[in-house]
């Protein structure tokens, strides 16, 4: 790399023509530019009006082309220095010093509290605002930058849970249970707990849906369905449903707009006045063109709206 405040002394040769000089040597042209040698002894600027030339041939990426090493101090021997560095194809990178993606400086672009702060060490860029504030930290899920990776499948993607049951649920009389899943069929950021917690890692407002399939097997019942956050009901969240003998069979489908923070989970709860009713899978019928899907005792969706 060609460090600019330290050539040589016996490397510079004073003002000089177009009569080609020692490799490697440096000198001033008669515009006043600093000119260096090649190896050809053919004279090519290093230093002109607002520009700089490098020179030896150590790009980051071995293609041979040649990088320029700003170095505030000569007397740094860190890799506190900046560095102009062409790669191909055909980019170019200013980073902290030392090896392309290695360095053991840290790039900050900006000032104390308002910045881009790049780490290869930590293989991190944060950004601060004014006042010191984080607009992106890394050790924050909830306030990272996306990228279209992201977008398509992680940081800043919505998150999103879709399961269901192929098993019969009953209950006594009275009793109080929750629906549960034996089955998950696509998740990202949501997870089941303990069968039936429909648990959230990101804080956000999110939509719960369900359908239950119903079966009274006999006489008649009244089902109540509601909504549970953290093991406590939720207000306001019962719908009563009534199956009879002689309509046996009943869909309850609807859904809830929650909030939820980190390792919150809802549950959805029924009860039933009548040991008789069932919450039942049915298994798939016929096949080919006379093909009846399987009929879930439960499914259960959350979707992230905000």
């Amino acid at each position: 790399m060609a460090r600019i405040n330290k050539i040589a002394v016996n490397q510079v040769e004073g003002r000089i023509t177009s009569d080609a000089r020692e490799p490697n040597t440096y000198a001033y042209n008669d515009d006043g530019i600093l000119i260096r040698h090649d190896n050809d002894r053919v004279a090519k600027r290093v230093v002109g009006p607002g520009v700089l030339y490098g020179a030896n041939n150590d790009s980051g990426d071995q293609t041979g082309l040649n990088t320029i090493k700003l170095i505030p101090n000569e007397d740094i021997n860190t890799d506190q220095y900046l560095v102009v560095d062409p790669t191909s194809p055909n980019h170019i990178h200013l980073r902290a010093g030392g090896a392309i993606d290695a360095s053991n400086s840290n790039l900050i672009l900006g000032g104390e509290n308002t910045h881009v702060y790049i780490s290869d060490a930590d293989d991190q860029v944060t950004l601060k605002g004014s006042g010191g504030q984080f607009l992106n930290d890394p050790t924050d899920p909830d306030n990272q930058i996306a990228t279209i990776g992201d977008i398509t499948g992680g940081i800043g993607a919505k998150h999103f849970f879709s399961g269901y049951s192929t098993a019969d649920q009953t209950g006594s009389a009275d009793s109080i249970q929750a629906f549960t899943l034996t089955n998950l069929d696509t998740v990202r950021g949501i997870s089941l707990v303990s069968n039936s917690r429909i648990t959230f890692s990101r804080t956000g407002t999110y939509n719960i849906a369900f359908s239950a399939q119903f079966h009274q097997t006999n006489g008649s019942g009244v089902v109540n369905i509601w909504l549970n956050k953290n093991g406590t009901p939720v207000a306001n969240t019962n719908t009563k449903l009534a199956i009879t003998a002689n309509n046996p069979f009943s869909v309850a489908a609807w859904n809830f707009f929650v909030d939820a923070a980190p390792n919150d989970y809802y549950e959805i709860i029924w009860s039933s006045d009548s040991q008789h009713t069932v919450v039942e899978y049915e298994a798939a019928t016929g096949s080919g063109a006379t093909l009846h899907p399987a009929v879930p005792s439960i499914i259960i969706t959350a979707n992230q709206v905000s």
